[in-house]
C-alpha cells in the first residue's frame, strides 16, 4: 500500500493504545502540532495475513486478555475499516461474535469495549480497547484534531 507506514514496537511491555491515546491527548492540551504528514494514527496491537483462519489466531488471545478480566458484563462493538480489503464484514463479526463470551453483549450505537479491525489489502490488524479511547482519539485521525485545535 502507498503511504502507509507500519511502525512495529517490539517491546511487549509498551502499550501502543496508551501510546497512541497520549499523542492524542498531547495536541488536546499543548495545542500543538505533532506531526506535518502524520494523517492518522491507528494502534494495532497485532497484525497478520488477511483471512479468517489467521484473524482467529491473533485475535483469541487478545479477546481472552481484555475481557475475560472484566469483572461485570460490557457492551462491545466491532470497528472495521477496510482498504483495498478482500475481507467481507461478516466474516469479522463471526470471529469476534464467537470469541467474545456471551456474557457481554453486542452493542453498535453505545459500546463500552470496541475491538478496532484494519484491512489493508492482505493485512489485517487488531486492537482491543474502551470507547472512550477510541473517541478521545478522534476515531484515530490526527490531521483533523490538530486542525480542529491548533489554530
Amino acid at each position: 500500500l502507498r503511504g502507509v507506514v507500519v511502525v512495529c514496537v517490539l517491546d511487549k511491555t509498551l502499550d501502543i493504545v496508551s501510546i497512541t491515546a497520549e499523542l492524542f491527548s498531547d495536541v488536546r492540551k499543548t495545542k500543538v502540532r505533532r506531526s506535518r504528514f502524520l494523517i492518522r494514527a491507528v494502534p494495532l496491537a497485532t497484525t497478520c495475513y488477511g483471512d479468517a483462519e489467521s484473524l482467529v489466531g491473533i485475535a483469541k488471545p487478545l479477546v481472552d486478555e481484555a475481557f475475560e478480566t472484566l469483572r461485570e458484563p460490557v457492551k462491545w462493538a466491532v470497528s472495521l475499516t477496510r482498504r483495498n480489503s478482500g475481507m467481507q464484514r461478516q466474516q469479522v463479526v463471526d470471529v469476534f461474535g464467537g470469541l467474545v463470551p456471551n456474557v457481554h453483549t453486542v452493542s453498535l450505537s453505545e459500546p463500552e469495549m470496541v475491538i478496532v479491525v484494519e484491512a489493508m489489502r492482505g493485512i489485517i490488524g487488531v486492537s482491543v480497547m474502551k470507547a472512550a479511547t477510541k473517541v478521545a482519539c478522534s476515531d484515530f485521525n490526527l490531521r483533523r484534531l490538530q486542525d480542529e485545535v491548533c489554530k
